[in-house]
């Protein structure tokens, strides 16, 4: 299949078209990499899939996603920390107020 493509500074392919345009270089490739951006370089005009570098990027992301989980769950437990101590805060004053109460200072 023909297609055009960008290459950059580290000689993947970064932008895709279907057409001509200045600046893109005709490639042939196959269906099943077409579109794929910063994973597949161009040799003797055919497009190849860095399958390691795929690999790499995917496990990047998913470290990634790993680290945005913890900090939510970091988050989510903080919250209730929180809760937990208004909570406490909460039934102490009540019970200085009951205590004050019964004493007659209020």
């Amino acid at each position: 299949m023909k297609s055009f493509v960008t290459v950059n500074s580290d000689g993947y392919i970064d932008m895709w078209s279907n057409q001509k345009l200045e600046g893109f270089a005709e490639v042939e490739t196959s269906e099943n990499i077409i579109n794929l951006i910063n994973v597949c370089k161009v040799e003797n005009g055919k497009v190849i899939l860095d399958e390691k570098r795929q690999k790499e990027i995917i496990s990047n992301q998913r470290a990634e996603k790993t680290e945005l989980d913890l900090l939510r769950q970091e988050s989510a437990d903080m919250m209730i920390y929180v809760a937990e101590v208004e909570q406490k805060t909460q039934q102490d004053y009540a019970d200085l107020l009951l205590s004050l109460a019964e004493a007659g200072a209020l």
